[in-house]
């Protein structure tokens, strides 16, 4: 289970949300923005939810990520198909 400071990712999710799991984020990179902000505080995990999350363009990791984790939620099968 996700800690409430995480973020929810699901592909029937809306970018405007929270990124709760009532309300997940619809894109890995929404949630990485919003992981970034908060990994100053202390560590992030991205918890990715059933389904097909569609990356339209390459996610690129940096240091600003450091500290935060992506991960299927427990149970659930994600997949992450090429740009």
């Amino acid at each position: 289970m996700l800690a409430a400071s995480d973020f929810h990712v699901s592909p029937t999710g809306n970018d405007s949300n929270p990124g709760t799991a009532e309300k997940p984020l619809a894109t890995v990179a929404a949630a990485q923005k919003s992981a970034r902000t908060a990994s100053g505080k202390s560590a992030v995990t991205v918890g990715l939810h059933q389904g097909v999350n569609y990356l339209p363009e390459t996610i690129h990791f940096t240091a600003e990520d450091s500290g935060c984790s992506y991960a299927a939620a427990k149970g659930e099968t994600v997949v992450l198909p090429d740009p």
